[in-house]
């Protein structure tokens, strides 16, 4: 983060970095450090945002958009996007889109851009117009955009993969697994909800005009599966380990493609007891003592109506 406001706090002053460094009243030795990267105080931090306008942006979001004001629009793009995504959840849980686990848009939109760039993506030069009152796209046709589709099927995915944790109550069993082991080796487990947008980009495909090269792509969607799939095995294992139980098969988290995850937690939602249901499990066990009580019941009834049944021949 340092070097990168420190980058926009340079080009909003306009001048050096011995004229940044005496606003700051530091050496120019020191901003060199910041510009290659070296951890700064909370209070210098808030000082260059003051001095770069970035309000809460990300810096590093604010150099890729290229201003903050290109920031705001690509931030509003992206709202759009997520609202879509959102009116298309169909896994049946509530509560499981980026809208809803992004409190802050800044945040989201920083991530976004964060995961795209990984991915490859060449950021378009002209921003889609949204009209931020009906939260909605000026223009239908930027519908068919293929930076549209491509935020909108990242969203669609991340929302799946949320409905599948609700589905399976994997956030609760990170829990469990974390206070059982004392959160000594456990960063990745807690931090695994954090960087779900990086899993879900594994499952989007998108449009080849839009990236620099699809073998760029292709390594960073190996690089993730292979270290979501390590990380979720690694829970499975200190799960078992703890006697915890597992609702579902972690690993399809990793496997399954988006449509998949959204049927596994429909399917779920459809016997939650959120929704007055029956888990299919229970519903078996009362059907089996419903047999039992007919069962017991049945013989009492005919001797009561003087109905004999003969047993028949071998």
């Amino acid at each position: 983060m340092s070097g990168a406001l420190v980058q926009l706090a340079l080009a909003k002053l306009g001048g050096t970095q011995t004229k940044l460094a005496q606003k700051l009243d530091v050496s120019a030795a020191q901003i060199s450090k910041w510009k290659n990267g070296e951890h700064m105080s909370e209070e210098m931090e808030k000082k260059l945002r003051a001095l770069a306008k970035i309000g809460n942006y990300s810096p590093e979001f604010v150099v890729a958009a290229g201003s903050v004001e290109n920031a705001t629009k690509w931030q509003e793009f992206m709202l759009v996007c997520a609202d879509y995504a959102q009116c298309g959840n169909d896994t049946g849980y509530d509560g499981c889109d980026v809208l809803d686990n992004y409190d802050d848009p800044s945040t989201l939109a920083a991530d976004t851009f964060a995961v795209l760039q990984e991915m490859g993506v060449v950021i378009p030069a002209e921003i889609p117009a949204v009209d931020k009152k009906a939260k909605e796209l000026v223009s239908e046709d930027d519908e068919d955009l293929p930076i549209f589709q491509l935020i909108f099927s990242l969203y669609h995915a991340y929302g799946a993969l949320q409905g599948f944790m609700a589905a399976s109550d994997v956030s609760e069993l990170i829990d469990k697994t974390v206070e059982a082991i004392g959160g000594i080796g456990s960063e990745p487990f807690m931090f695994l909800n954090c960087e779900l947008l990086w899993l879900a980009a594994t499952k989007v495909e998108p449009d080849p005009s839009l990236l620099k090269s699809e073998v760029c792509f292709n390594v960073f969607r190996n690089a993730q599966v292979e270290k979501f799939r390590a990380t979720l095995s690694e829970l499975k294992a200190a799960a078992f380990t703890q006697g915890l139980p597992l609702k579902a098969e972690l690993l399809d988290m990793v496997e399954d493609d988006t449509e998949s995850l959204s049927v596994s937690a429909e399917g779920e939602s459809l016997f939650n007891e959120s929704t007055r249901q029956l888990h299919p499990d229970i519903y078996m066990n009362e059907l089996l003592l419903g047999m039992r009580e007919i069962r017991t019941a049945l013989p009492l009834i005919l001797a009561k109506l003087k109905i004999k049944i003969e047993p028949e021949p071998l």
